[in-house]
């Protein structure tokens, strides 16, 4: 007489079958899962390169900045300050009148004016050649201007081609707050600099 099959009996039965089914149902999202995290490691090192890239970028550029044109203009600006103390001796004038009005300026003090307005043209240059790179707008809008037309009026005046009409250059002296700016952008950019590489 056949016993009669119970439920757990069936199941015993099944249980390979079962078995097999949960592997394959297991493996199916195990693999999902690696996929998943795969794709978020690529996508993480990607992500991670292209931030490494755009810093690459910046650090460039800040560096660009600083060694075509503001690092540059800063040291010939710094040298042309402290000639002019010595031009000066202590004494208080205005150089651009004082060639306007004639004076000639002989000697040790000529020399060292034929320095300056070189300095002055060797700025011209960085300037000019560089404007692309001021990212001040204040400073590229009015006080470079100034500083060029400066430059400009005291070349011609040393060389006697500006000697009269006094007042029509006033307001066109050396625009002293440049050098402030200057110093303020230099040690900005070294800033940034300095932030970029702690990204690193």
């Amino acid at each position: 007489m056949e016993s009669k099959k119970t439920i757990i009996d069936y199941f015993i039965g099944a249980g390979p079958t079962i078995v097999g089914i949960l592997a394959v149902i297991f493996s199916y999202f195990m693999n999902r899962r690696l996929i998943k995290e795969n794709e978020r490691l690529k996508n993480a090192e990607l992500e991670q390169e292209y931030k490494q890239k755009i810093q690459y970028f910046d650090r460039s550029e800040v560096y660009k900045r600083l060694n075509d044109f503001y690092s540059p203009l800063q040291l010939l600006r710094r040298t042309s300050a402290e000639l002019h103390n010595i031009f000066k001796n202590g004494q208080n004038f205005r150089t651009l009148p004082e060639l306007i009005r004639g004076n000639k300026f002989d000697n040790n003090d000529r020399v060292i004016l034929e320095e300056i307005i070189r300095i002055g043209d060797d700025c011209k240059q960085i300037i000019v050649k560089n404007s692309g790179l001021i990212d001040n707008k204040e400073l590229r809008d009015i006080h470079l201007p100034k500083l060029l037309t400066h430059y400009i009026l005291i070349k011609n005046a040393f060389d006697c081609k500006i000697s009269s009409q006094i007042e029509r250059f006033e307001g066109y002296e050396f625009p002293n707050e440049i050098d402030k700016i200057l110093d303020d952008k230099v040690n900005e950019l070294h800033n940034q600099l300095a932030q970029l590489n702690k990204i690193d």
